[in-house]
């Protein structure tokens, strides 16, 4: 198994092909420790682990990963340690990291299998929904008025062509609320009430 300093793993993704699995070990406090991908050759399986190279952010630690089919475009979201939680982006399998404009207090992330569309929310300072057509060179930021009672996104998921978005929130009083998109995020409905949403 791979393991690295007995750090916690902070989060695991895996290409919509299954092909390629990427493992997250960090903690802001100790400088964290990167990301290591494996490439299981589409057989049964799990392939060689190896780590990327390190994220440039002092004391980042990962926590959401999508990776696309071919193993080469990934996008993070995570902790720099007394910054804000900000969203990078490799196009080469984690040889070299780029942050992503306006992507700061950037919590979850969700890609088409292709990462043709990427999906980022962003709870502060207002509820945000960053959304990219072209493989994370040009973004779009939509602002959600949900609701006025909105406190936290709790996750996001979008199907493999990117058409389907979903978002989980829950609000002050925790009340839970799932909104669907079935245009590439242009436009969002609620689902019907639940009492509370962790993620989905």
């Amino acid at each position: 198994p791979v393991t690295d300093n007995n750090l916690l793993l902070s989060d695991v993704a895996m290409s919509n092909n299954g092909r390629f699995v990427v493992a997250a070990f960090g903690n802001s406090e100790m400088g964290g420790s990167g990301l290591y991908i494996a490439d299981n050759g589409n057989v049964d399986s799990v392939g060689h682990w190896s780590k990327t190279s390190d994220i440039s952010l002092q004391k980042f630690e990962e926590r959401g990963i999508v990776i696309s089919d071919d193993g080469k475009e990934i996008v993070v979201v995570g902790w720099g340690g007394e910054n804000p939680r900000v969203a990078v982006k490799s196009d080469d399998g984690g040889g070299t990291w780029s942050p992503i404009e306006d992507s700061v207090n950037a919590q979850f992330v969700a890609a088409s299998a292709d990462q043709r569309y990427i999906y980022i929310v962003k709870t502060a300072p207002d509820a945000t929904l960053l959304i990219s057509r072209d493989h994370g060179v040009h973004w779009n930021m939509k602002e959600l008025n949900f609701t006025q009672e909105f406190y936290a996104f709790t996750s996001v998921a979008c199907s493999a062509d990117g058409t389907r978005v979903y978002l989980s929130s829950y609000d002050t009083y925790g009340k839970g609320y799932i909104y669907a998109s079935s245009d590439f995020g242009v436009s969002f409905i609620e689902t019907p009430a639940i009492d509370s949403v962790h993620h989905i």
